[in-house]
């Protein structure tokens, strides 16, 4: 169905006179009555009728015009953002990573998103799994534009920690750390400390950015001692969940533990680590100067007022 027979139904429906129409549209009645007969034949119904020397729209006719006036309202604006788009050369988009937990930092992350794309209708959003082990190395080197990515410490120094780095961040939530293990492992205890992971070998993934890695390497810091990292090498979530060495732990968010990859896994229990500091905290992150061809989204998200979800 082409474009310009609309226009011109729509000019006739307005005159319902094909004299008239036609005079207005420049063209002759004949061309005029063949599209319209076109239309009726493409949508297999009539929408205008004659009765008594006057000139009708049938009731599929009135709905076609309602629907018709839409098409082309909708049509023509498509049109003029493709032309402001070649104008600037630029076509809208970002590259975000694909969260690797099911937490309320990422329920944040997803939200956020969704909020940026409908403010921002014409902004194309592109998701990628983490293929970077380091937060600078996925935003500088042009990787993705936006990432989730969780530390430990007080939130406005870890805020003022990524503007050193030109970056700007969100704070998302704030989550307690647990430590997942067997039911027989011997830390399944009534009360766990962070000193109680001293040489118990923590499992992490070995060729992606690792989501706890680097809170727990500074949670434990704070403690006095190094942790101890098993890299594992896995293609998928479940497989490294599944690929856990004897008498070795996974430390978590709080709130993973109610994912179905989690509670499905009943040889394992979630014991939380009961020191005051043993604090997660996830924030939205991007560089405060994007990469060229790409939206700038610093200064939307910076202007963002939104409170972060806080552990119970």
């Amino acid at each position: 169905m082409q474009f310009d027979y609309m226009d011109e139904f729509i000019v006739f429906a307005h005159h319902l006179n094909m004299t008239n129409a036609a005079a207005e549209l420049h063209m002759a009645q004949s061309t005029l009555s063949k599209h319209i007969k076109q239309l009726e034949l493409e949508t297999g119904c009539p929408l205008v009728q004659y009765r008594n020397g006057k000139t009708y729209l049938t009731k599929a006719g009135a709905h076609f015009l309602n629907c018709a006036t839409t098409i082309l309202n909708t049509y023509h604006q498509l049109l003029r953002e493709c032309q402001s788009v070649d104008a600037a050369g630029i076509l809208p988009e970002i590259t975000v990573q694909t969260p690797s937990l099911t937490d309320r930092s990422s329920e944040a992350y997803y939200r956020l998103i969704r909020r940026l794309r409908k403010e921002h209708p014409d902004l194309q959003v592109r998701y990628l799994r983490a293929t970077y082990k380091t937060v600078n190395e996925g935003l500088k080197q042009g990787r993705v534009d936006l990432l989730i990515d969780y530390r430990y410490g007080s939130v406005p120094a870890l805020l003022d920690a990524y503007a050193e780095r030109s970056m700007a961040a969100l704070h998302l939530s704030t989550d307690r750390l647990v430590v997942w293990c067997r039911h027989d492992h011997r830390l399944n205890r009534p009360e766990l400390h962070v000193s109680d992971l001293r040489d118990v070998p923590i499992m992490v993934p070995s060729e992606i950015l690792s989501t706890t890695r680097s809170a727990t390497t500074a949670l434990c810091k704070a403690h006095g001692f190094d942790p101890l990292f098993i890299p594992v090498e896995a293609a998928s979530q479940q497989e490294f969940l599944e690929a856990g060495l004897p008498g070795s732990v996974y430390v978590y968010p709080a709130s993973f533990m109610e994912s179905p990859l989690i509670k499905a896994n009943e040889s394992m229990v979630a014991v939380p680590l009961a020191d005051s500091d043993a604090l997660i905290h996830g924030f939205a992150v991007t560089l405060r100067s994007p990469r060229a061809g790409i939206a700038d989204i610093t200064t939307w998200m910076t202007s963002l007022d939104i409170l972060p979800i806080e552990t119970e």
